[in-house]
């Protein structure tokens, strides 16, 4: 490890997609080009269209670390993000470290949130890219995709889930990572599939 006193025993999550290739690089550049590095790279391809949920899922089943840092196959974190990430973590005790981001190719789906503390009873929307501590996820898991809807919510579900079981949610303004918008998937054209099996 490089960096900071205070880096964290930390895994990338990451599900991928057999039509990512390029962009499953791109990520995995980017891991390896954080100022503090990760102790492992855990990676899992949906082989069977089953969905981002169960995908990460698997991924997440085979890390061994105290934290992981999840990131999806077609963003990128910037160098700082495990640097920011891990100090935020140490300084505040959280369970899970919420980090904003740069959209490129669209414009930021949640403006109104990036400044709200994921409060249970009033709970904002916020990307999947965040730092968690693995004794806070337990046996909790991503869910299976729901059928017909716009989009996957797995990761809605997970973060809110956490929230009711008391989990340290803390919120950050700092940009840490690059959220790529390249159009909905569809057969042929991964682009972005909001979890759903069916878009690539």
């Amino acid at each position: 490890k490089r960096g900071l006193v205070m880096a964290l025993d930390v895994t990338a999550i990451i599900p991928s997609i057999p039509p990512r290739t390029e962009q499953l690089r791109r990520a995995l550049d980017s891991v390896w080009a954080q100022s503090v590095g990760v102790k492992a790279i855990s990676v899992n391809y949906d082989l069977d269209h089953r969905g981002a949920g169960p995908t990460r899922n698997e991924a997440l089943d085979g890390c061994t670390t105290e934290w992981v840092a999840f990131l999806d196959d077609d963003d990128r974190w910037l160098p700082h993000h495990i640097e920011t990430c891990s100090r935020v973590a140490v300084e505040t005790g959280a369970d899970v470290v919420i980090p904003w981001f740069l959209v490129v190719g669209g414009s930021d789906p949640f403006p109104a949130t990036r400044y709200k503390e994921p409060l249970v009873d009033d709970f904002p929307s916020f990307g999947i890219t965040c730092l968690v501590r693995r004794e806070a996820i337990g046996a909790l898991r991503f869910a299976e995709p729901a059928p017909g809807a716009i989009h996957g919510h797995e990761d809605y579900t997970f973060w809110l889930t956490l929230a009711q079981r008391g989990a340290k949610m803390v919120k950050i303004p700092d940009i840490t990572w690059i959220w790529h918008h390249w159009g909905y998937g569809q057969p042929g054209k991964p682009g972005n599939c909001s979890g759903r099996p069916d878009r690539w």
